[in-house]
């Protein structure tokens, strides 16, 4: 007899159940401790004024600014045009920084791995465009 002919001959209090059990493990199979640590991070925080939630923008887009400078591409062109991640107070601050289009990673991915970060991959799309493009990926999203 398999599970699902024994979840079908319990009585029906029993299979709501055991349905509800089998579909709460398949979402934390599904969802890490990350995604749920982040889910409490926003239920928390859905009363912000749009004021706060511009400072939190601004302190990950910092963040990330800052760890960008890993990779020889970003920390190049922040020299090129004289800009300084730590420096960001505002959403104007970036403007002097170029657009980064699918060319000109294709033409640099090199220079966009980071050297000494070991939780990324790299992953390419299917190409139905024409051309295939490749691009890193946090294993963790796989």
């Amino acid at each position: 007899m398999n599970l699902q002919e024994i979840l079908f001959r319990l009585p029906a209090p029993a299979r709501a159940l055991a349905v509800n059990i089998y579909g709460w493990k398949l979402a934390h199979n599904r969802f890490n401790k990350d995604f749920w640590k982040f889910y409490d991070y926003l239920l928390e925080n859905l009363d912000l004024e749009t004021e706060q939630i511009n400072k939190i923008y601004l302190s990950n887009l910092k963040q990330a600014l800052i760890k960008a400078r890993k990779c020889n591409f970003y920390k190049k062109l922040y020299e090129d045009v004289k800009f300084v991640p730590e420096e960001v107070s505002s959403f104007e601050d970036i403007k002097t920084l170029p657009l980064i289009d699918k060319t000109i990673i294709r033409k640099n991915f090199d220079d966009f791995v980071f050297k000494k970060d070991k939780s990324t991959i790299i992953h390419n799309t299917s190409g139905s465009t024409g051309e295939k493009f490749k691009f890193l990926i946090n294993k963790q999203l796989l």
